[in-house]
């Protein structure tokens, strides 16, 4: 199956709720139970709960449903990778966010 271009997203009836990403991350970065890990561990976790909510939804038809993971992936890996430069680990990122 074709991807979709970033275009034919857009024309979906559906929009990434930024701030809920956002939220989310923050939430899971936060959260983590293992400090040890690199921030990118959090990825699958946002990316299970966000899609549950997508589902959810209904509005992105199955057979588009793919391409729009795939867009939502990298959206939240940059994120993460904002979120937490210059952290090697989601403790340091913790130890710097006071918790």
């Amino acid at each position: 199956m074709p991807l979709l271009s970033p275009e034919q997203i857009e024309r979906l009836d559906f929009k990434i709720n930024y701030r809920t990403l956002n939220e989310l991350v923050d939430h899971h970065l936060l959260n983590a139970m293992v400090e040890a890990e690199r921030p990118e561990s959090v990825v699958k976790t946002v990316m299970a709960e966000y899609i549950k909510d997508i589902r959810l939804s209904g509005n992105v038809p199955s057979m588009f449903f793919e391409s729009v993971f795939e867009e939502l992936e990298d959206i939240v890996i940059e994120i993460v990778r904002k979120r937490t430069y210059g952290f090697l680990t989601i403790g340091a990122y913790k130890t710097r966010a006071g918790r």
